[in-house]
């Protein structure tokens, strides 16, 4: 059924806290099997999820096949490429749990992906209080 203003989707009131959750996207290669990226998405959730101690369930994480992808100008086959992760989440996280979010979701991109921990990028975006519209509302 279509959403219409005033209902509620699956975030809720705004007064859920699972809308302080971070949302990851990795941009990468198609794997050679789709279990891979599976995988990865789950080790993803569970890191970040005791990283920052909320658990799995607020936490959206979506993988984007890209085509192709350069370093440079040299092109980049599926072994060897560099997966871009970016976390967005709201600033209420210490540098402890960004920094562990950060290692947990390298670690497991690389071993989902059989790829080197040096080759993966990961990026988190604190966003700022009111630049965020979920859950029917503008989030402070």
């Amino acid at each position: 059924s279509a959403m219409t203003p005033g209902s509620r989707g699956a975030l809720g009131s705004s007064a859920h806290p699972e809308l302080l959750m971070p949302v990851v996207q990795i941009h990468a290669l198609r794997p050679p099997e789709p279990e891979q990226r599976d995988i990865g998405l789950s080790a993803i959730v569970d890191g970040i999820g005791s990283a920052l101690g909320t658990g799995p369930s607020g936490i959206w994480v979506q993988w984007v096949t890209v085509d192709a992808m350069h370093t440079g100008s040299r092109p980049r086959a599926f072994l060897g490429h560099c997966p871009v992760v970016t976390i967005r989440a709201k600033t209420r996280r210490t540098p402890d749990q960004v920094g562990a979010a950060l290692q947990s979701t390298a670690t497991a991109v690389a071993a989902a992906l059989d790829l080197s921990l040096a080759d993966v990028w990961v990026h988190w975006q604190a966003l700022a209080p009111s630049t965020v519209f979920a859950g029917g509302a503008l989030q402070e």
